[in-house]
């Protein structure tokens, strides 16, 4: 019962950061089109720099949630 317990959690715990990685994945592609459309447009410095690094911080979120989600599929 105990394993099958373990199991449960575990898989539920997968859906959830597979969910949570693609919804990253899909941020981070999303804004990166704005980002270049932003620099076509000619778009103020500071706007295209505070872009970038919303980027940045999306990326480093993007990268936090493969390890974790490697740390599941792993154990």
């Amino acid at each position: 019962m105990e394993a099958l317990t373990s199991l449960k959690i575990k898989t539920s715990t997968w859906k959830r950061l597979v969910k949570e990685f693609h919804s990253y994945e899909k941020e981070v592609e999303s804004e990166a089109a704005k980002t270049a459309l932003m620099k076509e447009n000619g778009a103020n410095t500071y706007d295209l720099k505070q872009h970038v690094s919303m980027i940045l911080i999306k990326t480093y979120l993007y990268d936090f949630f493969y390890k974790k989600y490697e740390k599941v599929i792993l154990v």
